[in-house]
This record gives structure tokens, C-alpha cells and sequence, in this order.
């Protein structure tokens, strides 16, 4: 397949260096690693200039940490590229997840049957949510999901879609894959591979280099912190019943 992956990585998470060129070795396709934006090195300047925290409704009820506005970042570029590039699409991987036996095939799959302006997650966990069979072979099931589920670990990006998702997103205002969610912003069409021969091995690589670690002394802000987090999944879900 004459098509390009990009293993998306920070230099300083030195650990993980190991996984990433065991993730390159096994990929099907020519595969190059990607220096990730570190959102701990961004000025007040650099932020400001991106993050705007009434970008989009409905309005996400928390504070992004720098971590979370540098893996956006670190997305965005990639779309970039994919986005001027001749190629039809590129895999856009995070560093930890590991290739499962059947990856090849479900690769080739989704590249083969993905609509013109696509997103196509490989999850990292089992998909049961409501959906519609956009294309099925074999075993391999390509599904569009009523609710787009969380995380990007990893993703077929066509080209068409990664100028649609870079136009939506000269501002940010929540993380990744909770942006991915609002197909109804962006308007593309964002389905699931299942099974994806995909797995997350984060927590045998130290864990995340993203998410800070929250107070835990006081019951009440984790309290209303999950209140918040619950009002805002609802209204989601109901906007996307609606676009679907």
C-alpha cells in the first residue's frame, strides 16, 4: 500500500522511544515517527493564539492542561500534512499502543472501503454502542456510531477529511477526540473499525504524558467536577442522536 503512517511521539518521554520503533517495525506501511508538541514549552503568547474556551456549543464545562492543547496540536500538524499531501489518506498513531496479529488486513480494509471524507478509529476497547454497518468483510465490520466514542489512538485519516477537521480547528476548545464527537461541526463522517487488532499499552510505558494529576483531598471538587463532566456527555449525546 503505497500510503504513509506517523507514530506521534515527544522526544522527552524517553521511554517510550523503544515502543515507537516497535510500533514502525510492525506497521504494514511505510511508517515514520513524529515529533509531538509539547505542551509544557508553549508561551502564554502561544496558547492564547489557539485555545479559546467559547470556540464551539456546547461548551466544554473544564480547563484544557497544556498537555491536552499540545496532543491537539501535535494532531492538527499531522493533518497538515496529510491534508497537502497527494496520498488519499495516512494511519495516525499515538506511542502507546501495540499491533495486534490481523492489523495488516483491518488496515487494508478500512483504507479500501473508507468514504471519501473519512475518519476511521481503531479503538483500543470493544465498541457496543448504536451504530449503522456502513461495509462488512469476514470478520471485519466497518460501523458508523450514533455517538463517535472517546480517544485517538489511532486513526485512518483520508485527505478530504483532514482539510475538513484543519478548517474547524484554527481554535480549539476541548480535547481531540471529544472534538472529534461534533461530527455535526466538522462534517466528517467518523466510523469505527471493529475488531481494530489494536491495544493500548500506556500504563506499561509509565502511563499518560498528558493528563495532570487532579486534588484528591476534598470530596466536593470531584463531585462537581463528575456533575459537570455527566451534564456535558448528555448534551452530546443528544446533539448527536440529532445528527445522525
Amino acid at each position: 500500500m503505497n500510503v504513509q503512517g506517523y507514530v506521534i511521539s515527544m522526544s522527552r518521554a524517553g521511554r517510550r522511544m523503544e515502543q515507537v520503533q516497535r510500533i514502525i517495525s510492525e506497521c504494514p506501511v511505510a511508517c515514520t515517527r513524529f515529533e509531538a508538541i509539547d505542551g509544557g514549552q508553549l508561551s502564554a503568547s502561544d496558547i492564547d493564539s489557539v485555545y479559546n474556551t467559547n470556540a464551539n456549543q456546547p461548551k466544554y464545562p473544564f480547563v484544557l492542561n497544556r498537555g491536552e492543547i499540545g496532543c491537539f496540536l501535535s494532531h492538527r500538524s499531522v493533518w497538515e500534512k496529510i491534508a497537502e499531501s497527494d496520498a488519499p489518506g495516512a494511519l495516525v498513531m499515538e506511542d502507546d499502543i501495540e499491533l495486534l496479529a490481523g492489523f495488516s488486513a483491518a488496515l487494508a480494509f478500512a483504507i479500501e472501503a473508507a468514504p471519501t471524507c473519512s475518519y476511521i478509529q481503531f479503538q483500543t476497547r470493544e465498541f457496543n454502542g448504536n451504530h449503522h454497518v456502513v461495509e462488512k468483510r469476514r470478520d471485519l465490520q466497518l460501523l458508523r456510531p450514533q455517538l463517535v466514542p472517546l480517544r485517538a489512538t489511532a486513526q485512518w485519516i483520508t485527505r478530504h477529511a483532514a482539510a475538513k477537521l484543519l478548517e474547524t480547528t484554527k481554535l480549539i476548545d476541548r480535547p481531540i477526540d471529544t472534538f472529534i464527537q461534533m461530527r455535526w461541526l466538522h462534517r466528517v463522517d467518523v466510523l469505527v473499525l471493529t475488531p481494530s487488532c489494536v491495544r493500548e499499552v500506556s500504563r506499561s510505558l509509565g502511563g499518560s504524558v498528558i493528563n495532570e494529576r487532579k486534588d484528591k483531598t476534598s470530596i466536593w471538587p470531584q463531585l462537581t467536577r463528575e456533575w459537570s463532566r455527566f451534564a456535558y456527555r448528555k448534551k452530546i449525546e443528544l446533539q448527536s442522536r440529532y445528527a445522525a
